[in-house]
Formats: C-alpha cells, sequence, structure tokens
C-alpha cells in the first residue's frame, strides 16, 4: 500500500475513439500525454519546494487530468490491436511486481 493508504485505484471502461489504427501516430500520443504528466508533475515538484498549496493542486488536478489522458491514449492503442480485456494483463504485471518486491 502507498503513503496515501490507497491500495488499488479503480477504472471505468474506457470508450474508445471510433477510427484507430496500430501506427506511429497512435503510439507517439501515448508518449505524448505521458510527458503532459511529467509536465504537471514537475510543476507540482517547483509548488511543494515553494510551499505553493494552491499551485500543488492545481498542479495535482493537471496531473490525473494528463493520466486519464494517457489512459484514453492507451485504450485506443489496445482497440486498434484488437484488444478488449486487460485483466489477465494486469494480474500478470502485479504478479511481476510482486516478485521484484514492489507489491
Amino acid at each position: 500500500m502507498g503513503r496515501n493508504g490507497i491500495g488499488a485505484v479503480t477504472w471505468p471502461a474506457v470508450v474508445t475513439f471510433k477510427d484507430v489504427h496500430v501506427d506511429k501516430v497512435q503510439a507517439m500520443k501515448i508518449v505524448e500525454e505521458a510527458w503532459e504528466v511529467h509536465s504537471a508533475f514537475e510543476r507540482y515538484r517547483l509548488a511543494k519546494d515553494a510551499n505553493g498549496y494552491l499551485e500543488m493542486e492545481q498542479a495535482k488536478m493537471d496531473m490525473v487530468e494528463e493520466i486519464s489522458d494517457v489512459m484514453q491514449a492507451c485504450s485506443n492503442m489496445l482497440a486498434a490491436l484488437g484488444v478488449s480485456d486487460m485483466r489477465d494483463e494486469m494480474r500478470k504485471c502485479a504478479d511481476r511486481n510482486k516478485a521484484r518486491g514492489r507489491m
């Protein structure tokens, strides 16, 4: 469990875009959205260092919004690949992380 006491995050089903393809544009969208998470994190870190509570809260909200965009982009790529159910893959991921002592 993380320091915040949350042991799991619940996601709703993600409705994917109508026209998705396995291509560089779709792959780069994931990278772009992940970079935006990083940018929001940097704003959060700087605000935290400066004790800027309001700026920290805004950056947290921005991070959550950008993480949602990452999930959308990943879901679109999965749909393009023909994958609609990630439960088995997430179980395997959890098993790998447990074996590494992360969970």
